[in-house]
């Protein structure tokens, strides 16, 4: 499986798994486990439910089908699919490709796909269009901000991030548990309190 949705050669999509340290294995598929999957399905009767049958038959659920586009003799779907575990996912792959009529074109772990880059983006809470919003947002507007909250620190809820924030507490009992996976999510300074 890939983290993200990768160009492969027609019928040999990549299925590397992405290293993850204990990843549990569930009773039944999940959405943490999902597959999205794009394939070329030959345009013929019953093509399509031989494909799900197959993924039924693996004890994985179907999630949204998409109909990219038809292209002569064949047709582009997206198909995600939620499973149980990584090695869960393998074997829904292997059934899609020895389904007749079915090509495999790209696998994604949707999970994966969708932690790339992180998942919180700091963005401004209003629009900035022109040099007078850059100065009442920033220099020198910000300033006069600055001074009202340095004269009454209560301003800071009112006038800062503050508000919107919360504090991450630790007493480092994780720290063991963090220098075995050697995760740089476990560092030291992660671990240090926030406000």
């Amino acid at each position: 499986m890939t983290s993200t949705i990768t160009s492969a050669t027609v019928g040999a999509a990549s299925t590397s798994t992405p290293t993850s340290a204990a990843a549990p294995t569930l009773a039944s598929p999940s959405a943490a486990y999902t597959l999205t999957l794009r394939v070329e399905l030959a345009f013929d009767p019953g093509t399509l439910g031989r494909l799900t049958t197959a993924i039924g038959t693996t004890g994985a659920n179907l999630g949204r089908i998409d109909a990219h586009h038809r292209n002569g003799p064949a047709v582009t779907r997206t198909i995600d699919v939620l499973c149980r575990d990584e090695a869960h996912g393998t074997e829904v792959v292997e059934a899609v490709r020895a389904v007749r009529g079915v090509t495999l074109l790209d696998v994604a772990d949707k999970t994966f796909a969708l932690h790339e880059g992180g998942k919180i983006r700091v963005t401004p809470s209003f629009a900035l269009e022109t040099r007078d919003d850059l100065s009442i947002a920033y220099t020198p507007g910000v300033a006069r901000v600055s001074a009202a909250i340095a004269t009454d620190p209560e301003r800071v809820w009112d006038y800062a991030i503050k508000r919107n924030a919360v504090a991450v507490l630790t007493d480092d009992s994780s720290a063991s548990a963090c220098s075995t996976s050697r995760s740089t999510a476990c560092s030291p300074s992660s671990r240090r309190a926030t406000c």
